[in-house]
C-alpha cells in the first residue's frame, strides 16, 4: 500500500472522528420542560462525559471507560454500563440487545472488543478508519434517569491519545494572584478560571485542508464548562487559544461544583472538577 493511500485513509478516518465528536457532544446534552437554562448550568442529573483510555483501541485489546456524571447537589448516582457487540448499535445503544454485556456499576469499568471485530478480509479503508464499538451508560438518582452512548474507535492503526488538563488556576478578575485550594470565593464577585495543558497534547495527523489537499493537521483543544451555581460569562465553551473562563459567584453563600472538560475533536477527552465555597 502506498504512502498516499495510507494518508487518504487516515484523512477519511479523521473526518469521521471529528463529525462523531460533534454528534456525541450533542447527544450528551440534556433537555428540560422547565424554563430553559444555560447549557452550562447543572439543574438536574447530567452525564457530562465518557472517556475511553486509550481513545483508539486495537481489536482484542482491553480499554478503560470512565464516566463524569453530575447533579446539582452532588448526590450519589447509580450507574449501569452495557457493552454493545455490533457497530450497528451505535445510534440507539444496546440496552435491549440479548447479546449486550453488563460491564458493572462503578465510575470506571473495563471492556474488550473481539479480536475479530475488524475481519481479516475487511477493506483497507475499514482497517485504517476503524469501526465503532458502542458502550451505553445509564445514570439514575431518585426519579431521574439519563442515558448516553460512547462510540469507541476500534482500529488496526491507533493514532490518538487523550489530552490532559495539567493544572487549574483560580484568580480574582483583574488579578494575577492565584487563589490556593480549597477554594473560597466571595458572593457576587467575578473570578477567572484557567485550565493548563501541554502543547504536545495537540497531536499532528494527516488530513484534508479546505482545498482538498492532504496536509499535516494539528488538533485543536476545546473546553466545555459546567457549574451548579453562579454564571459563566460568554457561554460554556472556550478553546486552546483562550482557554480561560470568567465566572460570577452566586449572590448567596453556599457550595458550587464546577466541571471542565477538554476534547481534541477526534475522540480524546479529559476533565477536572472542583468545589468552591461561596461566602459573604
Amino acid at each position: 500500500m502506498s504512502t498516499t493511500q495510507t494518508q487518504i485513509m487516515l484523512s477519511t478516518r479523521s473526518f469521521f472522528l471529528v463529525l462523531l465528536a460533534f454528534c456525541s457532544t450533542l447527544g450528551l446534552l440534556s433537555c428540560t420542560t422547565d424554563t430553559p437554562a444555560p447549557q452550562s448550568e447543572i439543574r438536574s442529573l447530567r452525564i457530562l462525559g465518557i472517556r475511553a483510555e486509550p481513545p483508539d483501541v486495537l481489536p482484542g485489546k482491553e480499554f478503560l471507560l470512565t464516566a463524569l456524571v453530575a447533579t446539582p447537589d452532588a448526590k450519589t448516582v447509580t450507574l449501569r454500563w452495557v457493552g454493545c457487540t455490533k457497530p450497528g448499535e451505535a445510534a440507539r445503544g444496546c440496552l435491549e440487545s440479548d447479546k449486550a454485556k453488563e460491564l458493572g456499576s462503578e465510575a470506571s469499568v473495563t471492556y474488550k472488543s473481539a479480536a475479530s471485530y475488524i475481519p481479516e478480509d475487511a477493506s483497507l479503508l475499514d482497517q485504517f478508519r476503524g469501526k465503532y464499538l458502542p458502550v451505553t451508560l445509564v445514570a439514575s438518582v431518585g426519579d431521574e434517569r439519563e442515558q448516553a452512548t460512547k462510540r469507541i474507535v476500534i482500529t488496526k492503526l491507533p493514532t490518538n491519545k487523550n489530552p490532559t488538563i495539567t493544572s487549574f488556576a483560580l484568580t480574582k478578575a483583574g488579578s494575577k494572584q492565584v487563589i490556593q485550594e480549597p477554594w473560597e470565593v466571595k458572593a457576587g464577585q467575578t473570578y477567572r478560571l484557567t485550565p493548563g495543558f501541554d502543547e504536545e497534547d495537540k497531536q499532528s495527523y494527516p488530513g484534508l485542508d479546505q482545498s482538498g489537499e492532504i496536509r499535516t493537521l494539528q488538533e485543536k483543544l476545546f473546553f466545555s464548562w459546567y457549574v451548579t451555581g453562579g454564571a459563566l460569562k460568554g457561554g460554556r465553551s472556550s478553546d486552546d487559544t483562550k482557554p480561560h473562563k470568567d465566572w460570577v459567584a452566586p449572590g448567596e453563600p453556599g457550595t458550587v461544583y464546577m466541571y471542565v472538560i477538554v476534547r481534541d475533536g477526534r475522540g480524546g477527552t479529559h476533565w477536572v472538577q472542583r468545589t468552591l465555597n461561596v461566602t459573604q
